[in-house]
């Protein structure tokens, strides 16, 4: 039996384990999840991180955390089209590697993203203004360059 077998599913928190091997696509089946928390494990994905395009299926998603596990492959774009729902999102020490989508803007309810400890690289995209509600933003321990833009002055809460 699959756990995508339960559409009903609000809220899946299997934090703090020992889970290991590729987080499922089918994940996305799941599409009345508000909270899923996968942090805390030893869960891994493909290199685009396909299971997080999954995630968009789930348009009632407020919180999402996939904290200390090694993923190790890049943010998509996908991300972007999670639900304007989510609210917190948690992605610290993942091995991330890659930029920040731009299209990370899009999630404009969002109050708490913490992407810390990865290998994120490029700049901090100006479309993180559009966060007009966000709160706590980290972004430390990473590769992150360019310049400190006017676009987070224009962060309100954080």
């Amino acid at each position: 039996h699959s756990i995508s077998n339960c559409s009903k599913l609000t809220d899946l928190d299997l934090s703090q384990n020992k889970l290991t091997g590729l987080i499922p696509n089918s994940l996305g089946y799941l599409t009345h999840l508000h909270f899923l928390n996968l942090g805390i494990n030893n869960l891994s994905s493909d290199s685009i991180l396909s299971f997080l395009t999954s995630l968009t299926n789930c348009r009632n998603l407020r919180f999402l955390s996939l904290a200390f596990n090694p993923l190790n492959g890049m943010l998509p774009v996908s991300v972007g089209n999670f639900s304007i729902s989510l609210i917190q999102f948690y992605a610290i020490a993942c091995k991330i590697n890659s930029q920040i989508p731009n299209e990370v803007g899009n999630l404009t309810n969002l109050i708490d993203l913490d992407l810390s400890n990865n290998n994120l690289i490029g700049s901090i995209p100006t479309s993180i203004q559009n966060l007009r509600n966000l709160q706590r933003l980290y972004l430390n321990i990473n590769k992150l360059t360019g310049f400190i833009g006017d676009n987070l002055c224009k962060l309100q809460h954080v």
